[in-house]
This record gives C-alpha cells, sequence and structure tokens, in this order.
C-alpha cells in the first residue's frame, strides 16, 4: 500500500525532470548569453555616452580658452590648442580614440571641431563636435568705440 501511493507521484516528478532537461539547455544555451549580451552593450553604452560628454566638454573649453587667449598679443598658436586638446582627450577618453582636432580663428570667431572613433580605429563608430567662440567680446567692441571717439578731441558736453 505504501509503494503505491508514495511511488506514483515520484515517478511523475522524474518523468517531468527528465522532459524539462532540455528546456534548460536552450535556456543556458541561448537566453543566458542574449543576457549577457544586453548588460555588456548596455554598459558599451554608458562609456559611449561618458565618452560623448568629455568630447563636448574639452571642445566648449578649449574654444572658449582660446578666445579668450587670442586677445593676448602673445596667444599660442591654433596647433598648440590643437595639441593641448589631443593630450586632454587621450587622458579621458575610456573606450574611444581621439581621431581629428581642428582649431580655426578667423574673423574675429573660434571654431573647433573634434571627431572620435570607437574601439575599432576608424571604421567604427564616430562621433564629432564642434563649438565656437567670439574672440571680441561686446566689452571689447565698446571698449574699442569707447577708445576711437574719446580720442578724437577731449570730452563732449
Amino acid at each position: 500500500m505504501w509503494k503505491n501511493s508514495w511511488g506514483r507521484p515520484w515517478k511523475r516528478l522524474r518523468k517531468r525532470a527528465g522532459e524539462e532537461a532540455g528546456a534548460v539547455v536552450i535556456e543556458t544555451a541561448v537566453i543566458i548569453p542574449m543576457i549577457w549580451m544586453m548588460i555588456m552593450g548596455s554598459i558599451f553604452l554608458l562609456f559611449f555616452f561618458f565618452d560623448m560628454g568629455v568630447v563636448r566638454s574639452q571642445t566648449i573649453r578649449i574654444a572658449e580658452k582660446t578666445a579668450k587667449e587670442w586677445r593676448d598679443p602673445d596667444h599660442k598658436t591654433p596647433a598648440e590648442y590643437e595639441n593641448m586638446l589631443r593630450e586632454e582627450l587621450d587622458r579621458r577618453l575610456i573606450l574611444a580614440n581621439s581621431g581629428e582636432e581642428t582649431v580655426k580663428i578667423s574673423f574675429g570667431r573660434v571654431t573647433v571641431r573634434t571627431k572620435i572613433f570607437f574601439l575599432m580605429g576608424g571604421k567604427g563608430l564616430t562621433f564629432s563636435a564642434r563649438a565656437g567662440a567670439a574672440t571680441d567680446t561686446r566689452e571689447n567692441w565698446v571698449r574699442i568705440i569707447s577708445d576711437g571717439h574719446d580720442s578724437g578731441g577731449g570730452s563732449q558736453r
């Protein structure tokens, strides 16, 4: 009597476990690697967005620094600002490699362009940022106009 009442449920469980063994193999072979790839992809995206933020902030910083220092008579050349930007990007980027950095100064405006490559040199994902700044601010124009006006012959009343 004991054999019949307890024996049957265990046989059913063993049979079910044998049938579901294939499902465990599929889960291990397909589903777990897919979850792993999604986790790694999201980590990659975090690094990607971090590097994008670094490129944007450094591009803006160099543009403003160049515009500010360009007013001084003994300023640096655009190539020196490019090297400064390249060194800063190489120091701060996690996954990306710095690609092209250009600093152009013309007609009172500084334009800085930066392009970086992710993971595969020049063939992978790329991101570029551009920033501009004026070398002549409103305060400088007011000073130039007021100096030119006052140098003409004293005060006007």
